[in-house]
């Protein structure tokens, strides 16, 4: 598990915690007494209501206690608003699962029978654009996604950037560019903020028919996109 500290600690991150209200008092506790600043900014029950609760471009990371929820149906709903990060907290997670919440959206997978500073971590790598995986995961993610993408490729969609504007374009170069690099990082290389490299990047999702990064990842080097 990649468990590498984040450098940037010079800025809040704003955390939206989904979980059950005893389950979510203790983690704002932990969260709130972590090393580097952390802000819980809201809570919700249960996924459906955190899908209409999170205002939008109001928080850093989603924390979200998956257990007993159908997670592979309500994941993209929360996931796809504004590109939004949410970190999987779940009891217990197998190798095909971790890929299936990813592919459903997901930054990140922590299983709660690790220790705490691997939460805390993963929610710091995600704040700054990364993501919380098992580097085999991540490997089994990007040959399954670059299959799937090359067959069922349509041209006009997801094997061309025709459909992107010119600026929609720089950003995708960038961040395929700078894969392992911050959101932060990203936007200065364009001399643009965060919230609207954030915007280009959910427009290019949208018009290239993918739902987040690792699909973009995949998609670039499947068909050759620039940056890749």
């Amino acid at each position: 598990m990649d468990i590498d500290f984040c450098t940037d600690t010079s800025r809040t991150v704003r955390l939206w915690i989904v979980a059950l209200p005893v389950t979510a008092w203790g983690l704002k506790h932990v969260f709130e007494t972590a090393a580097f600043d952390i802000t819980c900014v809201g809570t919700s029950p249960n996924l459906a209501q955190a899908v209409v609760q999170i205002p939008p471009d109001a928080v850093d990371v989603v924390v979200a206690d998956v257990d007993g929820e159908d997670a592979m149906h309500l994941l993209p709903s929360l996931t796809m608003k504004g590109d939004r990060p949410v970190l999987v907290s779940i009891s217990s997670a197998t190798a095909t699962l971790r890929k299936e919440l990813v592919l459903t959206g997901a930054r990140g997978v922590v299983e709660k029978k690790e220790p705490i500073e691997h939460l805390i971590q993963a929610v710091q790598k995600i704040a700054d654009g990364g993501m919380w995986l098992d580097p085999d995961v991540t490997s089994d993610i990007f040959r399954m996604l670059a299959k799937g993408t090359m067959k069922d490729a349509r041209p006009s969609e997801q094997c061309t950037l025709d459909a992107l504007s010119k600026r929609e374009r720089d950003v995708v170069a960038a961040v395929i560019g700078k894969p392992g690099a911050p959101i932060k990082v990203v936007a200065a290389s364009l001399n643009i903020s965060e919230y609207t490299l954030r915007n280009h990047l959910s427009a290019s999702y949208r018009k290239l028919n993918i739902k987040n990064r690792a699909e973009l990842y995949a998609l670039a080097h499947s068909n050759a996109l620039p940056g890749a």
